[in-house]
Parts: structure tokens; sequence; C-alpha cells
């Protein structure tokens, strides 16, 4: 399946929340990330096993210009013609939080690259 227009992004309440305090110009960061994850998380929704309902992984955002680091919890899944991109978490980190975090994700043998 490849991303349409009939795709849906299903933020959730605290997610929706950071992401309306953010800046104009890094909501389009994280709106553009958002876009890729449809066609980055498809073929790894295909190969997963009949058991597994959704894929799912930890991203990260740098956006130097404000000085923020974020990470993202992310799931998604399909359902007959339409792709769902669950956002449930988006968190400001610190620096330390920030290379902890990608360290941990890295690690992680089943993470999407």
């Amino acid at each position: 399946m490849n991303h349409t227009d009939n795709d849906e992004i299903r933020w959730s309440d605290p997610a929706w929340l950071t992401y309306q305090r953010m800046p104009p110009d890094v909501q389009v960061g994280i709106d553009q990330t958002i876009e890729s994850m449809f066609d980055r998380y498809a073929p790894v929704y295909r190969q997963r096993p009949v058991d597994i309902v959704s894929v799912g992984t930890v991203s990260h955002m740098h956006v130097p210009d404000w000085g923020m680091w974020l990470r993202f919890e992310t799931e998604y899944y399909e359902d007959k013609d339409k792709a769902y991109l669950c956002i449930e978490s988006v968190d400001e980190l610190t620096l330390k939080e920030f290379e902890e975090s990608v360290a941990a994700t890295r690690a992680k043998s089943d993470r999407i690259s």
C-alpha cells in the first residue's frame, strides 16, 4: 500500500497538546517527519508476523534552530485500504535524555532503521 490522502494520522491527547505548543516551523518539520513514516512503516508492516496487529517504533528529531530534541513513539497499522499512523507520544528532551534515548533505541534488535 502506498501512502494516500485517505490515510489517517491519529494523535493521543498528550502528543497533540505537545505538538500544538511547538513553534510553527517546528510543526512543519514534525509534519514532514510523520508523513515520511507512512512510507517507512508500510513494508515493515507487510513483513510482520500475522499475529502482530501493528508495528511501532521510537523516532528522534533534533531541531537545532530552537535547541530542541524530540522523541516520538508511534504505531502503524492498515485496515482495508487505509493506513493509520498513531502518534502515541511526543516528548521534548534535554540533550542528555535525547542521547540516552537514541542509544537505547539503537540497541533494540527489532527497531526500524
